[in-house]
């Protein structure tokens, strides 16, 4: 059984061992899974404010003209114009912005994020054995297996956002059951879609909660790396962390290919 501290020490040997390029490639693998930033203390906070400068206006007008004319004029002019042209086609506007958005962000997890992924993956796979070259990002853009990764990538994503969007907590359980893929594909290229997902949920029966906690044990060098603005995230965190994941499944590759045997 794998442990924690063994995955993670692993991990430093092997990272440290090709330091610029590990962290090359962990802030590509950072750009491929698209990660996010939480802008919903700020939404809240300008929310706040708006409803304020909103109720001190109401207030003072109010005061001002009186409460005859919030009754008659004042909601009887805003009501003919709440719903004018302008409006609308503002909305529309709004509407077909968000539509071209998610389709090109449909397009580029399809053609690039997925295949750039599985490249990471196969990268630093190969690193935690010895010094890696960059080359390795390029196995899902080969003429041969590029259509299957990047099918078998999409779905992953699209399964996982879907059972996300559904309920939350599967959504998590279904991305650590796919969580061993891109390692598969990278490790078998010609393995059909099925395949790839049948193994990654057999690899990860009985590891989800330990893997999940390994997640959890990066906590405080997320914090760092919040605390700093990013440069120990950049030049450390990500990158320790992508080689631990690789660590990781190694491990349980081992296992597994053990329990099939006997």
């Amino acid at each position: 059984m794998w442990s924690r501290s063994n995955l993670k020490e692993n991990a430093k040997v092997a990272f440290k061992r090709n330091y610029w390029k590990c962290v090359l490639v962990a802030l590509i693998l950072g750009f491929a899974t698209g990660g996010g930033s939480g802008a919903a203390g700020a939404t809240s906070s300008s929310t706040g404010s708006t409803t304020q400068n909103i109720m001190e206006g109401e207030l003072y007008e109010d005061y001002y003209y009186g409460e005859d004319y919030f009754e008659d004029d004042f909601f009887a002019d805003n009501a003919s114009d709440s719903l004018g042209f302008s409006d609308i086609f503002a909305t529309a506007v709004i509407v077909v912005i968000l539509i071209v958005v998610l389709a090109l962000a449909l397009v580029l997890q399809f053609f690039l994020m997925g295949p750039l992924e599985v490249g990471c993956s196969n990268f630093f796979k190969a690193n935690a054995y010895e010094k890696a070259e960059l080359n390795k990002l390029t196995l899902a853009f080969g003429k041969t297996n590029y259509w299957k990764m990047a099918i078998t990538m999409f779905l992953r994503s699209l399964y996982t956002a879907l059972w996300t969007f559904v309920f939350i907590i599967p959504g998590i359980i279904k991305s650590y059951e796919y969580r061993m893929i891109p390692y598969i594909l990278a490790d078998c290229p010609d393995i059909t879609r099925h395949d790839a997902f049948r193994i990654s949920k057999e690899m990860m029966r009985g590891n989800k909660w330990d893997a999940f906690i390994l997640d959890l044990s990066f906590f405080g060098w997320i914090i760092l790396a919040i605390m700093t603005c990013g440069f120990a995230g950049f030049f450390y965190v990500k990158p320790y962390m992508a080689a631990t994941d690789a660590e990781l499944f190694i491990a349980i590759r081992e296992e597994y290919f053990r329990n099939q045997r006997g």
